[in-house]
C-alpha cells in the first residue's frame, strides 16, 4: 500500500507538492500524468525517499516516513 497524507516536498524553500493526498492499495498499473514542471518527479522522489517531506506523512507497504508537521 502506499499513501500520501497531507504531503508538501520541494528543493530548499521551494515548494513543489502542496498537500499532495492518494491512496493505492491494490497491485495495479497507475500512471501520473502532467505538463513539464507539473511535480512528477518530485512526486517520485519522494515516494522514493529521495527527498523528505516538508510536512506531511508517506506510507510505503506499512512504513512511515514523516518530518516537519507530519
Amino acid at each position: 500500500m502506499l499513501k500520501l497524507d497531507n504531503v508538501n516536498s520541494g528543493y530548499g524553500r521551494n515548494e513543489i507538492l502542496h498537500s499532495i493526498s492518494l491512496e493505492i492499495s491494490r497491485p495495479a498499473i497507475y500512471v501520473v500524468l502532467g505538463p513539464n514542471g507539473a511535480g512528477k518527479t518530485t512526486l517520485f522522489r519522494t515516494v522514493a525517499g529521495v527527498l523528505k517531506p516538508m510536512s506531511g506523512k508517506v506510507t510505503w507497504t506499512d512504513r512511515t516516513s514523516t518530518l516537519k508537521g507530519g
